[in-house]
């Protein structure tokens, strides 16, 4: 980033700010696609869940 070449606390500061945001937007929207889905979709919804709670129900029964 341009951070490094400005010496100027404030345009540092504007620099460290302004960099997540070409990461994140494509993140945020990846993250309303996929909530998208998991709304229309009842047997998404329902692989969604059983993928990620299904083993770490599995992991919990295995400690008891």
């Amino acid at each position: 980033m341009i951070a490094h070449v400005n010496s100027d606390t404030l345009d540092a500061e504007i620099e460290h700010d302004r960099a997540p945001v070409p990461v994140m937007i494509p993140v945020m929207k990846d993250d309303t696609g996929l909530r998208k889905q998991c709304m229309d979709s009842h047997g998404f919804k329902r692989w969604m869940t059983d993928s990620v709670l299904g083993p770490v129900l599995r992991l919990k029964r295995a400690d008891s």
